[in-house]
């Protein structure tokens, strides 16, 4: 039993017992005790997350190349089929007593109907209260008109964590139902799409998306929503959106604030190795990153205070490394608090800037428009550049007023094979059907009456297209 025990102790809890010659009973006792109440605390964890079933209607010809094909309709006919219903699967997790779920925004993308399945085997049907598909996230609310009580996850907070520090994420893994995987903390940081995540090794795959990554004490530290596989399963390097940006969509939503996205007014560039050691003045010896400033709006709060070719070193005591770091630590800032800001500035060294964090304003507010109908850029979503959109993005000045692509289709037609190819994000519209664009609300009406060409340019970079038949 005692060689069991000295076993048992190094493999569940090795830092208590690094050398066997040192496990006794007693340490393998307090090895039992934490992994029990690890165990109990991620159970009880896991009633708070949900199986999410999602209808949507699909059109035939996202799915089959033939269709529309003028020599396969000759020999085998104008084979349309009517749009089908799938049904797809995700997770989320509940978030407060009232019912409301926090999701990936790609899991309930186009739904028609959303169904909430508790670990209790309740089940509920929930409406979007919130859909952000550029940060990938959404709250649901369900729908149930008698006074039920939910299970709700204990918030945690990502930046109490540390590498190395044991997680779990739970799921409706492929579908099959609720499973537990366990891993740890990669790293923190990575930028995914312009957004920052942390990176984990516990298993996370289809269906996982939008589930809960707690920490070993059962606290909702994350969101699991994609993976890097060469095969559409998991390789062991998953990624999870921080509990705090949750925690401020979360604030948003129940504050009735989220039209209110907030906002610093400053545009800037990741503060490199080579920018730092050609800067006169700056101790080469202390560079840990941060943000060189390209400008600042006349209506930020850091107008008159802040100015081009300052550094950014950290947003309220938290180092930024980059610009997708510092856009990340404004977002998960509330609307009014204090926002505090480290720079470094030629010939004046660190200073330490404090002011309220306000709403964009309204001249600088996205307006994105997702394009419909049967054309070239149906399903694309365009929107006009604002000085707001280049921080946010990072994107270059020059495109300040411009009309650019900003999220592409996950699906695309059979016409829009050939075009998609060439076709990025933030690729400007210069021109339709030969006319030259001005305001992304112009796109919008010549593809309602008929979108015939497009002129596009990326850089230096103009590319035309045009629509056949």
């Amino acid at each position: 039993m005692f060689l069991r025990s000295k076993i048992m102790s190094l493999s569940i809890c090795g830092f208590l017992c690094v050398n066997p010659g040192f496990c006794d009973e007693n340490k393998f006792v307090k090895c039992e005790n934490i992994f029990s109440k690890t165990a109990d605390a991620i159970n009880k964890a896991s009633k708070s997350v949900v199986n999410l079933h999602v209808s949507q209607t699909n059109k035939h010809d996202l799915f089959n190349p033939f269709m529309g094909d003028p020599t396969f309709q000759f020999f085998f006919g104008n084979r349309m089929q009517p749009p089908q219903v799938s049904m797809g699967s995700g997770s989320g997790v509940i978030v407060n007593a009232k019912g409301l779920v926090a999701t990936c925004a790609h899991v309930v993308k186009d739904a028609e109907k959303i169904l909430v399945k508790l670990n209790d085997g309740r089940e509920f049907e929930a409406t979007i209260l919130y859909q952000d598909s550029y940060q990938d996230i959404a709250l649901l609310a369900i729908k149930t008109t008698s006074s039920e009580e939910f299970p709700v996850a204990q918030l945690g907070d990502s930046d109490d964590l540390v590498i190395a520090e044991p997680v779990y994420a739970v799921g409706n893994a492929f579908g099959i139902g609720q499973s537990i995987t366990g891993g740890i903390i990669s790293a923190f940081n990575r930028v995914l799409d312009g957004d920052v995540v942390m990176q984990i090794d516990a298993a996370v795959n289809p269906g996982n998306s939008g589930g809960g990554l707690f920490n070993q004490h059962g606290q909702y530290v994350g969101m699991p929503n994609a993976i890097v596989t060469k095969t559409g399963a998991s390789h062991g390097v998953g990624f999870a959106k921080p509990i705090r940006l949750i925690k401020s969509i979360i604030y948003q939503v129940e504050n009735n604030i989220q039209h209110k996205p907030v906002w610093v007014g400053i545009s800037g560039q990741d503060f490199s190795y080579n920018i730092a050691k050609a800067l006169d003045g700056f101790k080469i010896k202390e560079y840990q990153g941060g943000v060189m400033v390209l400008t600042v709006h006349e209506k930020s709060p850091f107008a008159n205070k802040i100015k081009p070719k300052d550094v950014i070193l950290s947003v309220n005591n938290y180092p930024v490394d980059n610009v997708a770091i510092f856009d990340f630590r404004v977002k998960t800032t509330n609307l009014n608090d204090d926002i505090t800001l480290i720079i470094w500035r030629q010939n004046s060294g660190i200073q330490k800037i404090t002011e309220k964090l306000p709403s964009v304003p309204e001249s600088e507010r996205v307006t994105a428009i997702e394009i419909k109908g049967d054309n070239l850029l149906s399903g694309y979503v365009i929107t006009d550049v604002t000085d707001f959109l280049i921080g946010s993005k990072n994107l270059p000045h020059s495109l300040k007023g411009k009309t650019i692509i900003l999220k592409t289709p996950e699906q695309y037609s059979q016409k829009q094979i050939g075009f998609a190819r060439y076709i990025q994000e933030y690729d400007e519209i210069i021109k339709i059907n030969g006319k030259e664009i001005s305001k992304a609300q112009q796109v919008v009406e010549a593809a309602e009456k008929g979108l015939i060409s497009i002129t596009m340019r990326r850089g230096n970079q103009v590319m035309q297209f045009s629509q056949n038949g």
